[in-house]
């Protein structure tokens, strides 16, 4: 089978040697250019993906370019000629089809339609064919996806004059010799060389479900192979434990080898190791050389394990990291690590590529997570990190995930000489270097960055949308702001979290304590905000802005404003006292926040009492708010209320707005009333003791009052 396959694709490229290619009038190389898209993340330093000529090497943040929909894809020749071809390779990573029109013009200025896809959307490889026409440009006119995100996403476009109606064009014939080209060079990076040659040999496996047969390779392993949904799959068994009269693997030490699509040629690899001989697997390496999630060629994922946790390593679906089906059945807490890698085929070796690593890490021993770094990587450049921190270490119950603070930083970055590590593959090949897990935190934190965001969870429930169930396991995964981009997806809710931008990072991702209002800020932060949504019913109730007036990289300025009502905004300043930088770390974190959180809900509640009492006493009646919310809503109004009523973060940030807009309410109702301006300078004296930081002695003040 294999041997077949090798002359197949000799007599395939001895064909195309020999006989001349027609001009792709729509190619860089042909002195064509393009407007509207713009290149994948992943690509971004090459010329523009979809002219480029390159249709073997793509994936779902490289090998393309994209734009929204309303952006067309204007593709203009060097000189007008005729044509009667077009083809397009849509990106097809994923589930994804799309709509839209292509269009030929003579002069740039009028255009004529020559395929429609509207009707059926496609996706893929596509073929339009149309009487030959002269032309200086052609033109893409997307309109719909299937994509939630309103985009589409090109590979590459050709143009031709074939002369002659063809069932596929020869774009479709160098993909295609392109893919099979490439699974033959790469099969030799799955490390398995000897499953290759009994597979390539062919074997007489029934396709009856369940049927297996067993054999020893040439290098004496022993290895049980059976057909699944539709895949040849080999158990390897390395360490020689499979039993003879009853064969099945442990993954202990075994390594599984898939062979896709049946073609005889192996695409992937899942390879356990027991590093402590424990029994148990505590490193998993997923090789690929075909189609996966992160897009097509050579990819691999070393996973480590350093604990036996609530979960062990990743789960799989069809032998291979599915996100949607996965992610919560893996071990993303603990101590431990992934690093992702894509090969080379110029420099034959292996890269960090995307996450390499995504670290967490168990400092109170408790197999959960209370820090993690994400880290994006192109070769030994980071180009981004994520560091997230359970402040409180708290636990959501029935989630294995609780982040409370997040800092983005982005910039470029080189790995320190001191911090690299490397991995050795089955198959001989090293892979790396990559930031070494034990040291990933202090190079994030001692690395000169451009700016930095941070986002703290006040309301305690990290997901990916209101109504999602899941604390996501990846830390809190920003939203865009104020010139800073999303970095990673799905983004944590813009409502109930507190941003905080450090655009020079000036601050170099330290954090202090403002008394002011209890909480820890970014230093070096030029501006910060929170909208809260208390009802979760999508409009904001109240804003907060932070500024720092005199640059000196601490807020000292807060303008609260109730856009949902007819409150008037306040403009607070200071107190001008804040504590001695902190280190961005779990230890240094928890020890000042933990303790500060007990005293701050202690005492706050005590404040909300007494202002309950002063408005009784004065008459006046509070609008029902954020704690009649907390207390008795239910789960058709939020379905995760009990969560909040779980949460010491949660009742902190209802009680904060509790006041907050019992103050507002109070000192309105009391301001201009005849009669009552002791009352007004009383309560006012109260809430800019509760302003500076002091909710007890704002209650002091407020229990002291004589009211009538």
């Amino acid at each position: 089978m294999r041997l077949s396959l090798m002359l197949y694709v000799m007599t395939i490229a001895t064909a195309a040697g020999c006989q001349p290619q027609p001009a792709n009038h729509a190619s860089a190389a042909a002195g064509a250019t393009i407007s509207g898209p713009v290149n994948a993340s992943g690509s971004r330093d090459r010329p523009n993906c979809v002219i480029d000529g390159e249709v073997g090497d793509y994936g779902p943040s490289h090998g393309y370019a994209w734009a929204w929909l309303d952006t067309p894809t204007v593709i203009t020749f060097a000189a007008p000629t005729t044509i009667d071809t077009v083809e397009i390779l849509l990106q097809d990573s994923g589930r994804r089809a799309y709509s839209y029109r292509v269009s030929v013009s003579p002069d740039g200025d009028t255009w004529r339609e020559v395929a429609d896809t509207t009707a059926t959307p496609v996706s893929g490889y596509q073929l339009h064919q149309f009487e030959p026409v002269e032309a200086c440009a052609l033109r893409l006119d997307f309109t719909d996806t299937t994509l939630p995100v309103r985009s589409y996403h090109l590979i590459e476009v050709a143009a031709y004059h074939l002369g002659e109606r063809v069932e596929h064009g020869p774009l479709y014939r160098r993909w295609e010799r392109e893919k099979r080209e490439r699974a033959q060079a790469y099969v030799a990076l799955l490390g398995v060389p000897e499953a290759q040659e009994a597979l390539g040999r062919g074997l007489n496996i029934p396709d009856t479900p369940g049927a297996a047969t067993t054999l020893v390779l040439s290098d004496g392993t022993r290895a049980l192979v059976t057909i699944d949904a539709g895949h040849t799959v080999m158990y390897l068994d390395d360490d020689g434990d499979m039993s003879e009269d009853s064969p099945r693997p442990d993954t202990d030490n075994d390594c599984i080898a898939v062979d896709m699509d049946r073609d005889g040629v192996l695409d992937r690899t899942i390879d356990y190791d027991d590093l402590d001989g424990d029994g148990h697997a505590d490193r998993m390496v997923q090789t690929y050389t075909g189609s996966h999630t992160w897009g097509r060629g050579p990819f691999m994922v070393l996973i480590r394990d350093f604990d036996h946790g609530p979960l062990s390593l990743w789960a799989l679906h069809d032998y291979g990291y599915n996100q949607g089906v996965c992610q919560w059945h893996c071990d993303f807490g603990g101590d431990g690590y992934f690093v992702m890698f894509r090969h080379s085929r110029d420099e034959e070796r292996w890269y960090g590529v995307f996450e390499a690593p995504f670290c967490f890490y168990d400092p109170d021993g408790d197999l959960l997570a209370e820090e993690t770094v994400r880290l994006t990587t192109s070769d030994t450049t980071l180009r981004s990190a994520r560091y997230g921190i359970n402040a409180d270490n708290d636990e959501t119950e029935g989630q294995l995930y609780d982040y409370d603070l997040g800092i983005t930083c982005l910039g470029r970055v080189e790995i320190p000489e001191d911090a690299r590590a490397t991995f050795t593959h089955r198959g001989g090949d090293e892979a790396g270097p990559f930031l070494a897990w034990e040291d990933a935190r202090e190079a994030v934190r001692g690395a000169d960055w451009e700016r930095a965001l941070m986002i703290w969870d006040e309301n305690d429930h990290n997901t990916a949308s209101r109504r999602a169930e899941q604390e996501r396991w990846e830390g809190i995964i920003n939203l865009p702001y104020r010139g800073f981009p999303q970095e990673g997806g799905p983004p944590t809710q813009q409502h109930n979290k507190r941003f905080e931008l450090d655009a020079d990072f000036s601050g170099r991702m330290q954090l202090y304590y403002w008394p002011a209002d209890g909480r820890l800020h970014l230093l070096g932060a030029e501006e910060g905000s929170i909208e809260a949504d208390w009802d979760y019913d999508g409009r904001v109730e109240m804003r907060v802005e932070y500024r720092d007036t005199d640059d000196d990289g601490r807020f000292d300025q807060r303008v609260l404003s109730w856009p949902d009502s007819q409150l008037p905004d306040w403009t607070l300043g200071g107190p001008d006292r804040y504590s001695e930088p902190i280190i961005c770390d779990y230890a240094a974190v928890s020890r000042l926040w933990q303790p500060a959180l007990r005293q701050w809900l202690e005492d706050s509640a005590t404040l909300l009492e007494a202002l309950d009492s002063a408005a009784t006493a004065l008459g006046i009646e509070l609008s029902p708010g954020p704690m009649h919310f907390y207390h008795n809503a239910t789960e058709s109004d939020f379905p995760f209320i009990d969560r909040h009523r779980a949460s010491d973060e949660a009742r902190r940030w209802y009680q904060d707005l509790a006041i907050e807009l019992a103050f507002a309410e109070l000192l309105a109702a009391t301001r201009d009333a005849d009669g009552r301006r002791p009352q007004f300078e009383h309560l006012r004296w109260a809430s800019r003791r509760w302003h500076a930081g002091n909710p007890a002695a704002a209650a002091s003040t407020l229990d002291s009052a004589r009211w009538r």
